[in-house]
């Protein structure tokens, strides 16, 4: 017994001796950070937050920037305090624009960051029930990230989504101009979008107004949803001294983001769309919007579970059922709880011989990968911590990752573990 007990007390001594290392060196990061942030006098900084949309805002935004001055852009969705701080050491002097991405899981922390980056511009997405485990309410979202605006220099610019109903009534703060974008036939906005166009195949296009001139925008994102992270960037690259016109043009040639329906083209004619880094249940009411409206031969789901969601999985997963049968033709669902879902879709009318259901991502594979052909239309769908992504590679050839619990929070395209070839990974084309 005395053994059992030492090794517990050596575990936790090793424990705290390593927790007080990495504080201690979370804390020379940030001082570091703070002191190299103040150095940058002659670089610009953009912020960007919000629940849903903030990291394509980002990458449109960067992009647009990028055709015009000497831009960074945060890589990936890295938004933590601790890589939000890297990304600043990764700003040089010479960059004119610094387009960071600041992101939250709870409440408090994202004042720190955004006080590290001390933004010139303030982008604000939207606000949305994700991560709603760790708050009150949808409104306590909104208080955290409206902080963000705390953190401007004096005479900065505010960016918000005047069509979100939490944001729309922000007051003008002291020394900072407020600027709206939103969606709006009447021109209620600085920038104002109208006349949606969105069904698969097609990509998202509208009209603009912005008080004075109507302009055409095209893109090549998927789902009238992302109006709002287009609408953000052009406001703030306007406000970075970019023409709307020259954003405009900017704007078609950029590609959808990483797993943020992201359409990939299959060797044998079938499209997948990957949506799989994301699994809140407002992403999954945009993206199962998607698929039910798009034309396709055929419309199929590969989804797993939601994620921030307070509700048992037998209430959320029986409520994914009946998604599934009002948006596609079959349904795969994938985890330890599919049962619920294969419920959920029975009941709403779906038939029995549409639904499949598997505990591991192997089986799953096997299944679709005979299963698809030419013409069909698939919906990739879950949470990052599901790991849909090796469903995506295994189409298309082996992978070594069979874990079947993995606790990285990042997609498996940049894991080294997921084992795909080059040969496997040229077949995928996003289109």
């Amino acid at each position: 017994m005395s053994r059992v007990v030492n090794m517990k007390i050596t575990h936790l001594v090793r424990h705290e001796i390593a927790g007080r290392i990495f504080r201690h060196l979370s804390a020379i990061l940030f001082t570091t950070a703070a002191l190299w942030r103040s150095m940058l006098f002659r670089t610009r900084f953009i912020a960007i937050t919000g629940s849903l949309g903030k990291t394509t805002t980002k990458q449109l935004l960067g992009e647009i920037l990028s055709t015009q001055y000497p831009t960074f852009v945060s890589i990936r969705n890295q938004n933590a305090n601790r890589l939000v701080a890297l990304n600043l050491l990764r700003v040089r002097p010479w960059h004119r624009f610094a387009v960071i991405e600041l992101g939250t899981a709870a409440p408090g922390k994202l004042i720190s960051a955004a006080r590290l980056v001390r933004p010139h511009i303030a982008v604000i997405t939207s606000v949305a029930e994700v991560h709603i485990q760790n708050y009150r309410d949808i409104d306590e979202i909104a208080v955290e990230k409206l902080t963000l605006l705390d953190a401007l220099e004096e005479g900065g610019i505010a960016v918000v989504n005047g069509s979100d109903p939490r944001l729309a009534s922000l007051r003008r703060k002291s020394g900072c101009r407020v600027i709206r974008f939103g969606e709006s036939t009447r021109g209620q906005f600085d920038l104002n979008a109208f006349n949606f166009s969105a069904r698969w195949p097609d990509r998202l296009k509208f009209n603009v107004f912005d008080g004075l001139n109507r302009y055409s925008v095209k893109t090549n994102l998927v789902g009238d949803h992302w109006y709002a992270s287009v609408l953000a960037a052009l406001l703030a690259a306007q406000a970075c001294g970019v023409p709307l016109e020259e954003s405009i043009v900017s704007i078609r040639s950029i590609k959808p983001f990483d797993a943020r329906l992201q359409p990939v083209c299959l060797p044998n004619g079938a499209v997948v769309i990957r949506d799989e880094y994301n699994g809140s249940k407002a992403t999954y009411q945009q993206s199962l919007k998607v698929l039910a409206e798009a034309r396709a031969n055929r419309k199929i789901l590969i989804a797993s579970d939601l994620s921030d969601d307070r509700s048992k999985p037998k209430q959320r997963l029986r409520i994914l059922g009946r998604w599934a049968f009002e948006s596609c033709d079959l349904a795969v669902f994938i985890g330890e709880h599919t049962h619920h879902a294969r419920r959920g879709a029975e009941n709403a009318g779906m038939p029995p011989e549409a639904i499949r259901v598997y505990s591991d991502l192997e089986s799953a594979a096997e299944f679709v990968r005979n299963e698809l052909r030419k013409g069909d239309l698939v919906l990739l769908k879950g949470r990052t911590s599901n790991h849909l992504t090796r469903i995506l590679y295994a189409l298309v050839g082996d992978i070594r990752c069979k874990r079947p619990v993995c606790p990285e929070t990042f997609l498996c395209d940049i894991c080294w573990r997921l084992g795909a070839s080059q040969e496997a990974r040229s077949k995928l084309v996003p289109i």
